[in-house]
């Protein structure tokens, strides 16, 4: 095996990062003579697609890389791209991207950090779970419906949802002041509102 190696490394035509790879080769697999490799050919063949398995990792994990799933449950979510939330929503789980998030079932309880913008369906519960969204002051928040409990960090503002609201988009405007457009929810009627924090949510820097 020996010399079968240094017979390699004595070819004409091999790249230099082919050398490395079959150095590291030796060192990670002393036992891979067992697989009876009697043909240069084969070998090149072998360090060739280890080659290209190695830049495919590396380039993969250069990039941005998301996550999808259906539902959550106690978990922590930690990725360099999105997260989508397809199916039933997310309960005590805290999920930390670099890019969106989009919930389209329930979140409730856990917490959100997210570097993008956030949608979430349902946020909360009407027992008043607490349940927290943090995003930059560039992004926005978009809750289909929110339940008492919820907070939502915009930067260095909070708005604290003491009451359920639906069609809710908190963001910050030209002005420099959050605006948090919503509609009070009831199980009777809904009042209509905008360009303010709802009432009873105290906003704070």
């Amino acid at each position: 095996m020996a010399r079968l190696c240094d017979t390699i490394r004595n070819t004409p035509g091999l790249s230099r990062s082919t050398l490395s790879l079959l150095y590291e080769l030796e060192q990670f697999f002393p036992a891979w003579k067992v697989l009876n490799i009697n043909d240069i050919g084969i070998l090149k063949a072998i360090a060739g697609e280890l080659e290209f398995l190695q830049h495919y990792a590396e380039s993969t994990a250069a990039g941005p890389s998301g996550v999808t799933l259906p539902y959550a449950l106690n978990s922590r979510i930690e990725t360099t791209g999105s997260v989508l939330v397809w199916g039933r929503g997310c309960y005590n789980a805290w999920i930390v991207p670099d890019g969106d998030v989009e919930v389209n079932g329930i979140f409730r309880g856990g917490r959100i950090e997210s570097r993008g913008k956030v949608y979430i369906r349902e946020a909360g519960s009407e027992l008043g779970v607490l349940t927290r969204i943090s995003v930059p002051a560039s992004a926005q928040v978009m809750m289909g419906l929110a339940y008492p409990g919820v907070v939502v960090h915009l930067g260095k503002y909070t708005v604290r949802f003491e009451h359920a609201y639906l069609n809710v988009k908190i963001v910050l405007g030209a002005d420099w002041k959050v605006k948090v457009y919503r509609t009070r929810f009831s199980r009777e009627e809904a009042s209509f509102g905008e360009g303010s924090p709802p009432e009873g949510v105290p906003l704070r820097s």
